[in-house]
């Protein structure tokens, strides 16, 4: 007999008919041993195909949990290299830091490892049912999931090459699996009933139980909604906009200063409101500004890493630092500096660059004179003189902050200041019997 499951349909069923159409008189004939090795073969073909699915899925959790990893440690630690971070064009620490590796609130690998164990969980019910006749259902419900996944993984891959301008290895990795695994899931419903009758029977399943479908729903809705508000938003800095309450003013060289009106420690930031970085470290700057308002001052200079106005940059990067950078000095000119600095570094990356209007009315700022201010660009020298400063100490990137003559990349061990303020301290009590001043802050360009 013609052996048609290979070359016409797969269905379990038809193969079960075939048989059963032999009678119990030829059970012990050829045929019937013919068919009823077609019907191993096709349960071990199936059971093989869904173990592959299984595979892709668990290989997808380890790209996704690999991915989650480099995420934290790119926004958390200012000195991390990724090992997939090769070049300026292929970089997962690029793609990691860029506004596009988070989706309403969560990074885009912890979806990930959402639905490689949605895919995973699919597989695994296809492997168990692979050698029943209902297998049509989880291994549908499997196919559609790996589209959905492919879908995501072109719109992911065309940002990335047209928006990012950079290349993650280990995301490419996971859209390559998700490929994989939907044409494994294809192959699977193919040889469970068709790919056509595999989609009207798990749509029909799911249709004819509602009451299992709203409930799957509410659970996997319900525990995205759990997941976005409970995920560590770790990537913004947080604290509210303004100098709360603390001096601010101008050095006599115009750098915007925060914090002590007659310093003990003066902390140089070189920071660019583009740089994940830079949002962290500011918040935990201007912690360390509040708790000793009067002992400590934060100067800002501005060290965007922009081609747009930075001659250190050569290629696109934070095509939008230089903008910012405007933006800050035009509400300096307001004297509204600190709000617009603080405004600027918990602005959602996704809208960036910032809109004027709604960006002047959240600042406090007179928006006819503010638009004015960017449009003519004068105020762009303040922010070129900082850079010529911040090329003059050959920075490479930031931020990067100066406490005299000490250079710290990235972040200021809290101890620093803490030594610091207590060496001062005794040093300022000490002299107060001999008249002495306490120490004062160097408001030249050079090294701080």
């Amino acid at each position: 007999m013609a052996r048609e499951w290979s070359t016409r349909s797969t269905d379990l069923h038809e193969v079960e008919r075939k048989r059963e159409g032999q009678g119990g008189a030829s059970s012990d004939g050829g045929d019937s041993k013919g068919i009823d090795g077609d019907r191993k073969k096709l349960i071990r073909t199936r059971r093989l195909a869904a173990i592959v699915a299984l595979v892709l899925a668990l290989a997808g959790l380890g790209v996704s949990a690999d991915l989650t990893r480099v995420h934290v440690k790119v926004h958390e630690d200012p000195n991390y290299r990724s090992f997939c971070a090769y070049s300026q064009k292929v970089n997962c620490d690029t793609v990691a830091e860029s506004p596009y590796s988070v989706a309403a609130g969560v990074p885009v690998s912890v979806w990930g490892l959402f639905g490689y164990l949605l895919m995973a969980a699919a597989a695994a019910w296809t492997l168990k049912r692979s050698g029943r006749s209902d297998a049509d259902v989880p291994a549908g419900t499997l196919m559609g999931l790996a589209g959905v996944s492919v879908a995501v993984s072109a719109v992911m891959a065309f940002i990335s090459l047209t928006r990012v301008h950079a290349i993650c290895i280990l995301c490419f990795t996971s859209y390559g699996l998700n490929v994989l695994l939907l044409i494994t899931s294809v192959w699977l419903c193919y040889m469970v009933c068709g790919v056509r009758d595999s989609i009207t029977r798990t749509v029909g399943f799911y249709w004819q139980h509602k009451a299992l479908s709203v409930l799957s729903a509410v659970v996997l809705f319900g525990g995205a909604a759990v997941l976005v508000e409970a995920y560590p938003k770790y990537w913004q800095a947080s604290g509210e906009v303004g100098p709360q309450g603390l001096n601010v003013g101008l050095t006599e060289s115009g750098d915007h200063w925060i914090g002590a009106a007659k310093p003990l420690v003066t902390i140089v930031e070189y920071s660019d409101y583009e740089c994940p970085f830079c949002r962290g470290r500011h918040h935990d700057v201007r912690r360390i500004v509040a708790e000793h308002p009067g002992k400590v001052r934060l100067i800002h200079r501005h060290f965007p890493l922009d081609q747009a106005c930075n001659p250190m940059v050569t290629r696109p990067f934070h095509r939008f630092a230089c903008r910012m950078a405007l933006m800050a000095a035009c509400a300096g000119r307001q004297h509204r500096f600190w709000q617009a600095n603080d405004l600027l570094f918990q602005w959602p990356r996704r809208d960036l660059p910032p809109d004027l209007g709604r960006f002047a009315r959240k600042a406090g700022l007179d928006r006819k004179r503010f638009r004015a201010c960017v449009a003519q660009s004068a105020a762009m020298e303040d922010v070129r003189r900082d850079i010529q400063a911040g090329l003059a100490l050959h920075l490479r990137g930031t931020p990067t902050f100066f406490i005299d003559r000490r250079r710290f990349v990235g972040r200021i061990p809290k101890k620093v200041v803490r030594n610091l303020l207590v060496k001062r301290l005794r040093v300022s009590t000490e002299s107060n019997g001999t008249g002495s001043a306490r120490p004062t802050e160097r408001t030249s360009r050079g090294l701080q």
